[in-house]
């Protein structure tokens, strides 16, 4: 006998993934933002051959940290991290998205510059970290929003 459709068990099914992913939501906010920023900190160390050939990844941590920590720290005083429904809206949560990294962005510079104690902060520098920074991050989130609303409204 063949086994046939049954929708409220592919509903169930679905509901029960939609509840995991959004368990796991902060988690991986959290992934997206700091594989965003290395590689956000990689492009701008390569593009400018700032790697170092002895030791390219410590390096690149090094620049990269600054702007992790800075980021961190406006996104959880931003709420960029809260994922309720209403949370999630697409303005509140690129919003504050938005507002974190207005934020991260001059504090990563000025933490960067201490921590690999240069006296100058270029504006060059500054203008590039808030555009193509914040660019980056911004494209993840949109991306990530917009598969967390599908997934939602599909349960």
């Amino acid at each position: 006998m063949e086994k046939q459709f049954e929708p409220q068990a592919h509903s169930s099914a679905f509901q029960s993934a939609a509840r995991e992913f959004g368990k796991r939501s902060v988690i991986v906010l959290l992934v997206g933002d700091i594989v965003t920023l290395l590689l956000f900190t990689y492009i701008g160390q390569r593009d400018h051959e700032l790697i170092d050939a002895a030791n390219p990844l410590a390096g690149v941590l090094k620049a990269f940290l600054p702007f992790l920590l800075a980021w961190l720290a406006a996104a959880f005083a931003m709420g960029a991290y809260k994922v309720s429904e209403q949370d999630m809206e697409w303005r509140t949560a690129l919003g504050r998205s938005f507002m974190a990294w207005m934020i991260a962005a001059p504090l990563g510079v000025v933490l960067r510059a201490l921590w690999l104690d240069r006296a100058v902060i270029p504006t060059a520098f500054l203008l590039a970290a808030f555009g193509f920074g914040g660019a980056m991050l911004l494209t993840w989130r949109i991306l990530y929003i917009l598969v967390w609303h599908r997934v939602r409204h599909r349960a």
